[in-house]
Order: C-alpha cells, then structure tokens, then sequence
C-alpha cells in the first residue's frame, strides 16, 4: 500500500512548482501593471486582472494546505520539510513587502494628485486655512497657491486678448496729445526725473478710470510717425493695461469682486477695503523688467494701507522674470513719493509729476540692501502674492526668448484712511473707490488708450 506521507510529499511537490510558477508569474503581472497604473493615475484592466490572478494563487495555496495538511505534517515528522512550506513563508513575506510597497506608493501618489488638485482647482470659497495673517505681518508677503482657477486665468487672459485685438496698431500715435478714448497712442512724457520740463500729463492721468495700453519705447518705429516696428506683434509691443480695468463688467470686474478676494483682505486685517488701480502686465519674452520698488511710492494713504494682490497668469521662474520680493522690507520707511506738484506758471497754476523724498522719517531711511537678498517667488498660473504696500520688490528682464510673464495686479487700500491728494492717480470728482463686495454699477463699454510707460524708474 502506498505511503500516505509519501504521496502527500509527492502531490505537495508537484501543486508547489503549479503555485510558485503561477504566483511567479502573476505577482510580477501585478507589480508591473501597479507600477504603471500608478503612472497614468488609474487602474489599467491588466492590473485587475494580475491582481484577481495573484489571490487566485494564494486561494489555491490556501485549499492544498487545508486538504493536505495531516498528510504533510505526518510526513514532516520523517522527512525533510516539503519545499511548499519554504515557498508559503516566501509569498507570505512577499506579500507582506508588496502591501507595504503598495501602501506607500498609494501614499505618496494619494498625496501628489491632492497637492495637484489643490494647485489646478484654486480655493475659490473658503480659504480661512491658508491666510495665514501673522506670517504676512512678519514677512511682508503671502504666497498662496492656486487662487485663481484654470478657468478664470483662461478668462482673464481672453478679455485682454479681446482689448488688444480691438486696438488697430496703424493708427499714428499723437505726441503730448490728450486723448478722451478710442484707439489712438500717445507718448507719456515722463521719461526721466526732469521736473523742470513742460508736460501734458493728461493720458497718464486719464488712465485712472480707463484701460489705457502703456507700449514698450522699443517697440515703436520713429521715423514713421511712431507706428509699430516690423516684425512686432501687438501684444509684444503692449507692455501693460492700466489702470481700471475694474471698472468695466465682465471678467476683471468678476475677479476683484469675487468673494475669495474680499474673505483675503479682510482675514489679513483690512476692515473696508476698496480697489484704487489694476494693472494687467503683458510681458513679452525678454521684455525689459520692473525694477526696485515700493507701491506705496505711487499710493499713499495716512496711515499707511496699501496692500497688493498679484495674480500670476502664467508659470514664471527666473527665466521669464519672476517677482522677486525682499522679506521684512515692509518695517522700513516709505523711501520716496511720486507726487503732483503744483506750481504757478506765468501767472497760471500748472501742475507737474515728480519724485520727492518719503515719509516724514525720510531721515531715517536706509539704504537699500544688495539684490542678494530677495527671494525668487517661482509661481504657478493661478498663484497669487500677497505684498505690503512698503514691501520692495522687483522682477528682472526675462532669458527665455519663448516665455512671456503676464500676471494681473489689483491694488487696495483702507476706506477709512486718507488718500493722499499729492498722489498722481486721482478719481474724476464724484466717482468713489470701488469697494471689494457685490458688483457696482459700471460701464458696459470702458474707454482705451495707449501710450508709452510713464515711469521706467517705478513703474506705476
């Protein structure tokens, strides 16, 4: 009569090598198709069905022990232990790696696709958990990531396509000349710090309440009447749109009026703020950039409350001139103003735009530090930063021959506090600053101009 232990050892063996050639086979199937589920972000059916093999396997590993069992531990008692043992500690170590592999790779791939979902979907309600209100007040900036959505950058980058696409480019641009609206260009005067020389200021003014195109100097022909260089495109020769932009319905009224932007302010500390100027800078590739600066230079309240929101419209690193802010900065004095000066001409009061020293503490400014101290902020399309109106900042020229950097720049202030009436942006008489809230009443249709930057130096 044959050895029951015998047969037992012989049948073990041989469902052995069927277990471990196909658990072989399929945990290396499972791993594989895992591995590159993991890499296109879903399950692949290859995967499912590597998976379903592999506990096939351990079910049939499962129902050899529990019949053969006796047999085998009766053996074991003469014999040498049969090789299915070694190769069920095996598997079950093996499989033990695997979840844990498994768990940590989910792990991580769990928390990529959360940051990128957190990144691309913008917290566009409830942002209470990233304002974090002591670190703005202790570095003078707040970067957070994914303010705005895919789909309002898109809009936002649509409306000013839209303007420039309106704008004929062929028209002569008419030196020192005022101009109410329309699609004329107009060279701003002020070049230089020379306070000295006659200047009709008006486009610069006017553009307070409109959407007027400030052009880069390079991009102009001058002995053609100052009409577009050949080969430069519209949108290269647009330098920025300014500066209220707010005040027309449609996608920049949207944005500034959007609860996500007034819930910001006010968690850092603003009671009523209300919008003084936008500014959306296009930024062709290797356009010159912004340099040194204070925003409060421009805009000035007592006491001091201008804060800038500066919306990212594309991905930008050092390469295409990224901003570049100088934390603590925001402690220092207000180092100069750029003010309105009036003065009486021939019997006649004529006003004037210049540079003046700051604050009443002027005498304790300091001196600027090196360049080496900023920080490089390399956003994301839809990242905003948050800035201190004293905060210096700055972004250099871009490197990148393919990459341009427009971004869009909502400026605000205190209600309560005083609007200096020495600043050169100053509302039409009658027309208030525009609280963050429910949308105004504003024209369907804004008014444009375009022109040359007023102020290399700062920059309004």
């Amino acid at each position: 009569m044959p050895d029951p232990a015998a047969m037992a050892c012989v049948s073990a063996n041989g469902v052995a090598r069927h277990v471990r050639s196909t658990l072989r086979d399929a945990v290396g199937d499972y791993i594989g198709s895992y591995a590159s589920s993991c890499l296109v972000g879903a399950a692949s059916p290859a995967s499912s069905r590597a998976q379903r093999t592999f506990h096939t396997c351990l079910e049939q590993e499962s129902r050899f022990v529990s019949r053969f069992g006796p047999a085998i531990s009766v053996a074991s008692a003469s014999r040498v232990q049969p090789p299915l043992y070694i190769w069920r500690r095996r598997c079950f170590c093996l499989l033990l790696w695997f979840q844990h592999a498994q768990a940590r790779v989910a792990g991580s791939v769990s928390e990529i696709s959360k940051q990128q979902h957190e990144h691309n979907a913008g917290h566009t309600v409830d942002m209470q958990d990233e304002v974090d209100a002591d670190l703005f007040w202790k570095q003078g900036y707040l970067w957070i990531r994914g303010f705005a959505s895919a789909k309002e950058v898109a809009s936002l980058r649509s409306a000013m396509s839209n303007m420039i696409d309106r704008w004929d480019p062929t028209t002569v641009i008419l030196r020192n000349m005022s101009l109410p609206s329309g699609t004329h260009a107009s060279v701003s005067p002020l070049q230089n710090h020379d306070v000295d020389a006659e200047h009709d200021y008006s486009f610069l003014l006017e553009s307070a309440t409109k959407g007027s195109f400030f052009l880069e100097p390079e991009a102009l022909d001058l002995q053609s009447d100052g009409l577009l260089r050949p080969n430069i495109s519209k949108r290269q020769a647009v330098r920025k749109v300014a500066h209220g932009l707010h005040m027309m319905k449609g996608p920049f009224q949207d944005y500034v009026q959007s609860h996500k932007l007034a819930h910001l302010c006010r968690s850092l500390g603003w009671r009523s703020p209300v919008i003084v100027q936008t500014v959306y800078r296009l930024a062709s590739p290797l356009a010159p950039g912004v340099s040194r600066h204070q925003d409060s230079t421009t805009l000035f309240t007592e006491p001091p409350s201008v804060m800038a929101v500066w919306l990212a419209l594309e991905n930008v690193t050092e390469t295409n001139g990224c901003l570049q802010v100088r934390g603590g900065s925001h402690r220092e004095p207000i180092r100069e103003r750029f003010t309105r000066r009036h003065h009486m001409t021939d019997g006649r009061n004529t006003m004037k735009l210049g540079f003046s020293s700051g604050s009443s503490s002027s005498s304790s400014v300091t001196l600027p530090s090196p360049e080496t101290n900023f920080s490089c902020l390399e956003t994301f399309s839809g990242d905003a930063v948050v800035m201190h109106g004293a905060l210096e900042h700055f972004s250099a020229a871009g490197t990148d021959a393919g990459r341009s950097r427009e971004s869009l720049q909502v400026h605000v202030v205190e209600e309560v506090a005083t609007w200096s009436p020495e600043n050169w942006l100053q509302y039409p008489a009658g027309i208030p600053f525009m609280p963050l809230g429910p949308p105004l009443d504003a024209p369907a249709k804004l008014s444009s101009s375009v022109g040359i930057p007023s102020v290399p130096h700062g920059d309004l």
